[in-house]
């Protein structure tokens, strides 16, 4: 397999023989070099779907010929991707388009664990410069607009030769927006990270796991485990701002972890964050089962003794295992930043900004960020979000901040002399993930909350059921115990199971429909009225801006398959 090339001046397919009935799930959109898997567009561009049913069904009762000669129909052309190019995306998501290969073989890969007929297809593929140039021809950099999204498996984007060819293109593109992608690091040679300094602004995760050359080799499969651990000195040297990734393992040794982050922080990496470990009942391999109610927090206790001792903003991921409260706590600052240069600390509490009282991170940070132009960092393959809030045109915030018994000042400057002479900071000082180099998690917001009152009183419900996730629950409870936002309503809350990926899964934007469909009808089982208004949060279908989950079915198959009336509550992709 290849790629959907896209290009605009493509010629004639060459005629084919008939499909026959048992070749219609094969059937592929046509491309200049090959096909592409009509699955990887279910979420993306459900439309395609539709062509090839209608095609499917034209096929049974017509045999198409040629010359006389009959032909096969196993793949069709996208005439005109101009026609396409309404789909919300960026510069980043065409360069994930590169490759859906990876050199590497982690035991813990969440790719690997994905069931049979998953539409996020596991394909190898290849873009080649052509599809970039197309995609780049019909991208809009002001509307964020373009040809739509092939979903594919998580990839090494510089598997591909042309990797900073394609980067080279992007940047010409657009000279302002931020490049961000996911790297294992180890194909980023001297060539690649000195050739990054032109092409900022560029940020990236570089999914460094270990520096220990035994866990990568073993556990990682890596067999040149000495490269990715020198990228990041080289990434240190050309002083190309990055974040890292380490994933906790039960075969990952903790004092591994130690040394890692040891390393990450001397080469000034600008967070390090902690993903605690899961898996699907599909994921094979001879790997130790686990319960994440048993290893998490063993994970969590040695993480918290770290954080201690290294000044690196090390975040656990998913964060609402650790912090069910919403409150405007700092989770670390970036090492000089003027957050860091004021002397704030990670736990430290933000009372009010600007004189003004805020009562959550979110409400925190959306006053802090200042400028208009600050680029926000987006791991690529999520549909975006717009950013919310007016933001100041001054480089300068005042913070009142609680420190355990004590309450004081600080004054922020984003342009600090001191800050902007030192890598990483003035590399991400416009990025507003990093305003002022504090460190801040997102969370629920109190506005999904009010949301959900505006739909329950949008549909007249008085009895409403409200799905949400064994990690979120906790937290919207505690927002529950703060607001009046349900006050004349009757909300049961329920936590739906993670059956379609079953094993340790248990984060809420990996349901699907039919777990949701489970958890309504163990709902009704419990006896009682049906409620008028069954509410969702609207993050497991944020990966497709049709409202489809990761399987491809559309969220309104919860109300048709349950016969109840249900609505989607806005709220941020947390990958909780």
């Amino acid at each position: 397999m290849t790629t959907i090339d896209l290009i605009d001046s493509a010629p004639p397919a060459e005629p084919q023989r008939p499909l026959s009935a048992g070749r219609e799930r094969a059937l592929r959109v046509r491309s200049l070099k090959g096909y592409e898997s009509v699955d990887g567009t279910l979420l993306t561009e459900p439309r395609i779907e539709a062509i090839r049913r209608e095609l499917q069904a034209l096929l049974r009762c017509v045999q198409l010929e040629s010359g006389g000669e009959p032909v096969e129909i196993d793949g069709f052309r996208l005439r005109d991707a101009a026609n396409w190019a309404d789909y919300p995306t960026s510069l980043s998501d065409i360069f994930w388009h590169l490759s859906s290969v990876c050199n590497f073989g982690c035991e813990f890969c969440y790719e690997k664990g994905n069931p049979a007929g998953f539409p996020i297809q596991n394909l190898t593929r290849m873009a080649t410069l052509d599809e970039i140039k197309t995609r780049l021809a019909h991208y809009d950099p002001d509307k964020h607009t373009g040809v739509f999204t092939l979903r594919t498996s998580i990839n090494e984007p510089f598997v591909n030769p042309r990797a900073l060819e394609a980067l080279r293109l992007l940047r010409e593109k657009s000279s302002r927006e931020l490049i961000s992608f996911v790297t294992n690091g180890s194909l980023l040679g001297e060539e690649i990270v000195a050739a990054m300094r032109d092409l900022r602004p560029i940020f990236f995760n570089l999914s460094m796991y270990s520096i220990d050359e035994q866990v990568r080799r073993t556990i990682l499969n890596d067999r040149r485990p000495d490269r990715a651990v020198r990228a990041v000195t080289l990434l240190r040297e050309y002083e190309i701002p990055f974040m890292s990734n380490v994933v906790m393992w039960p075969s990952i040794p903790f004092d591994d972890l130690d040394r890692t982050v040891a390393f990450l922080e001397e080469n000034r990496a600008t967070v390090v964050r902690v993903c605690l470990g899961g898996y699907s009942r599909y994921l094979e391999g001879n790997f130790e089962r686990f319960e994440a109610k048993d290893f998490w927090p063993k994970v969590v206790e040695y993480v918290d003794r770290l954080r201690d001792r290294y000044r690196v903003p090390i975040l656990i991921e998913p964060n609402a295992f650790v912090q069910t409260s919403t409150d405007a706590f700092i989770d670390g600052v970036v090492v000089d930043s003027p957050a860091d240069e004021a002397g704030l600390q990670r736990g430290d509490l933000v009372l009010a900004v600007d004189g003004r009282p805020v009562r959550s991170r979110t409400e925190m940070m959306s006053r802090v960020r200042r400028s208009r132009d600050a680029q926000r960092y987006r791991q690529p393959g999520v549909a975006a979000a717009a950013e919310n809030g007016a933001a100041s045109k001054t480089g300068t915030v005042s913070l009142l901040v609680r420190r355990g018994e004590r309450t004081f000042e600080v004054q922020l400057d984003r342009s600090l002399a001191r800050s902007m002479s030192s890598y990483p900071y003035r590399e991400i000082a416009a990025f507003n993930d990093f305003a002022y180099g504090l460190v801040v998690t997102d969370s629920l917001r109190f506005s999904s909350l009010l949301e959900a009152r505006r739909l329950m009183e949008k549909h007249r419900a008085k009895r409403v059921l409200l799905l949400s996730s064994m990690l979120m629950e906790p937290v919207v409870s505690t927002m529950l115990a703060k607001t009046d936002a349900f006050a004349g309503f009757d909300v049961s809350v329920r936590v739906p199971e993670n059956r379609y990926f079953g094993g340790s899964i248990n984060i809420g934007d990996l349901l699907v429909v039919s777990d949701f469909v489970a958890a309504v009808e163990s709902f009704r089982a419990e006896g009682g009225a049906d409620p008028d208004l069954v509410l969702i949060p609207a993050s497991p279908f944020a990966s497709s801006p049709w409202g489809r989950d990761l399987t491809g079915r559309p969220w309104l198959d919860i109300e048709r398959n349950t016969g109840l009336p249900v609505a989607l509550i806005p709220c941020p992709n947390l990958i909780y």
